[in-house]
């Protein structure tokens, strides 16, 4: 898949990019959810999901396969720039996600 390039490094084009992750239509366009984190997490970005509730955003590492049963938004950004629009977590040790 080809994925066009408008900026050179994370510094140079702002603080968040907002994807929809769609495994079909990647797949249809020769694509999937590796070549499109690893492309854009190759300038510097790391993956985050973005929840309906405005949550803080879940860290996904750059290993880790995503599944998901609906298309959801992913965020790529910095920790430091998450860190900045949500300095603050709700963090329950009983919440298996």
């Amino acid at each position: 898949m080809h994925y066009t390039v408008v900026f050179s490094d994370v510094g140079q084009c702002g603080f968040i990019i907002i994807s929809e992750l769609h495994q079909f239509g990647l797949a249809k366009m020769g694509g999937s959810q590796k070549s499109l984190r690893g492309f854009i997490e190759s300038f510097g970005y790391f993956t985050f999901g973005l929840t309906n509730a405005g949550a803080l955003p879940r860290f996904f590492p750059a290993a880790t396969l995503i599944q998901h049963p609906f298309i959801i938004n992913l965020l790529f950004s910095t920790p430091a720039w998450v860190g900045e629009y949500w300095p603050t977590a709700v963090f329950d040790q009983r919440d298996p996600s």
